[in-house]
């Protein structure tokens, strides 16, 4: 080559240098040129930015600075491994440390310079991706406690699912709950973990007014951010921390159903935080999902409690209707059978037989009772044993001539099983309220790959027409209609009325849904 051109060629490679240097202090991307054993030969402002060094503490160091002293051997085992080995260009993610022991997630891509076709330093574009994994993170957290929360059922399982996801999910050492009374005066610890027994334990109860921060992020409605001891010591300077060098920061978030405070949760972390905003949002986000949770627990234990109270109100109805009644028949009786035996032991025989009808009636009535208040056990049940029980224990109170044949051996699906059952019932109840009748019959059988139900008696009957009047036989067409069934009335006036209800087998080619 020539002296002008070899002018030239270093005059474009000394442009090209220029060119490059310039791109490398002024790009936003952290960049940085270290050799073969990983000693940094330059580092651009972002990169100096974006790990809080100055130039002279990083170059003519190990590029590993930025790693954990732990990791930091291993780290320079797959650089020197990458750089003999590894492809042109390779892009991957690392967790490194920055001066201050703040740690991040960073992308970085590798490339090389090289020489006479031999790779003489690794130029390494990083990249801060941190904000991005913790938003993906908390998106996929969110989805975790969501799940989570939907398969709690009661207020302590939904309290437990709270804290332990997240004091997980959220770094923090101990989380507790609490929620408000009905009077809203105080605050009961509903779940927590991570504490002392004396510092936070379930079911404690404290004031609203407590110089605590639970009390006072129900009492001021809003979240509380205490990064570091020394704000929260200034905020509640009576607290007596027992653990202090456990306890650096915390963060106290209400509970807020329909913008009605219900309660609050609290965490504890053992390192200063900073809760930055999508910190705080990501916390807002746990605290509103968790208080739909418990509100739907607490709603469906009411529920729950509701019912049992109805049920047992309905008992007592029944027990005072029936079996009371005839308990306190036999007990007239039987007091006066010792002084109608010595007077007329022949009616004083008569009397003791009524009293054992009596007794095995109020049996009947108690079996039918206890089956209605377990209804496992009256879907287990057979039905031609449910339809005696039935026949039993009206026919210690009645004089009606019941008659029932019930010829059904197959297994039925518990919503059929139950809905025939209920509509004898309703059936047998209609037919002694309303009917006057003097006998009955109940016929429940399998015919032509159907269940017919039949349900007859003698009475007064009435015009079909009306039959949807009475709640009764309203109660019974609905139920036939919601189990598949055709539900017609037979009646006439003073010729007696006939239900009929028709099930269809399921066949065996069904395909079942």
């Amino acid at each position: 080559m020539n002296t002008p051109d070899l002018n030239q060629a270093q005059e474009a490679l000394r442009h090209s240098e220029e060119r490059f240097h310039s791109l490398f202090e002024a790009v936003n991307d952290a960049m940085v040129i270290s050799d073969a054993e990983g000693i940094v030969l330059e580092a651009n402002p972002a990169y100096l930015q974006l790990y809080g060094y100055s130039a002279e503490e990083v170059i003519g160091q190990s590029f590993a600075i930025i790693f954990s002293v732990e990791a930091r051997q291993s780290a320079v085992e797959q650089y020197k491994q990458i750089f003999s080995d590894g492809q042109d260009s390779v892009m991957y993610e690392s967790s490194t440390l920055q001066k201050n022991g703040t740690l991040q997630t960073v992308q970085t891509r590798n490339s090389y310079l090289t020489q006479d076709g031999q790779r003489t330093a690794m130029v390494s574009v990083i990249r801060d991706i941190t904000a991005r994994k913790q938003s993906e993170q908390r998106i996929e957290l969110l989805l975790e406690l969501t799940t989570a929360l939907s398969q709690a059922v009661t207020l302590q399982q939904v309290g437990k699912v709270i804290v332990e996801q997240v004091i997980v999910k959220s770094g923090a050492r101990a989380g507790s709950v609490a929620l408000l009374d009905q009077d809203g005066t105080r605050l009961e610890v509903l779940a927590a973990d991570g504490y002392q027994e004396q510092e936070t334990s379930i079911g404690q109860s404290f004031s609203v007014d407590s110089p605590a921060p639970l009390a006072e992020c129900v009492r001021s409605q809003q979240s509380l951010w205490m990064t570091g001891l020394e704000a929260f010591q200034g905020r509640f300077p009576t607290v007596n921390l027992l653990r202090p060098e456990l306890h650096k920061a915390w963060a106290a978030i209400p509970l807020v159903v329909e913008n009605r405070i219900i309660g609050a949760i609290g965490l504890s972390f053992v390192t200063q935080q900073q809760f930055d905003e999508n910190e705080r949002r990501f916390l807002s986000a746990v605290a509103q999902l968790s208080a739909q949770a418990l509100e739907r627990a607490r709603l469906a234990e009411q529920a729950q409690d509701q019912a049992v109270q109805a049920e047992r109100q309905q008992l007592a109805r029944e027990l005072h209707d029936s079996v009371s009644q005839t308990l306190f028949t036999i007990n007239t009786l039987s007091q006066t059978a010792p002084r109608l035996l010595q007077q007329n032991p022949e009616k004083a025989v008569e009397q003791l037989k009524q009293l054992t009808l009596l007794t095995q009636g109020a049996m009947a009535e108690m079996r039918t009772l206890l089956l209605e208040m377990r209804p496992t056990l009256l879907v287990n049940t057979p039905l031609n044993e449910l339809v005696k029980h039935l026949i039993d224990a009206i026919q210690i109170w009645s004089s009606l001539s019941l008659t029932a044949q019930v010829e059904l051996e197959q297994v039925l699906p518990e919503s059929v099983h139950l809905a025939l059952y209920r509509i004898i019932q309703e059936g047998l109840n209609n037919i002694i309220k309303h009917s006057h009748a003097t006998a009955a019959s109940i016929s429940l059988r399998v015919q032509d790959g159907q269940i017919d139900l039949h349900i007859r008696d003698n009475g007064h009957g009435f015009v079909a027409d009306n039959a949807n009047v009475g709640m009764g036989l309203g109660n019974m067409r609905e139920r036939a209609v919601a189990i598949g069934a055709t539900f017609e009335i037979v009646s006439q006036l003073n010729h007696g009325t006939e239900i009929l209800v028709k099930w269809s087998l399921p066949t065996e080619d069904a395909t079942p849904l």
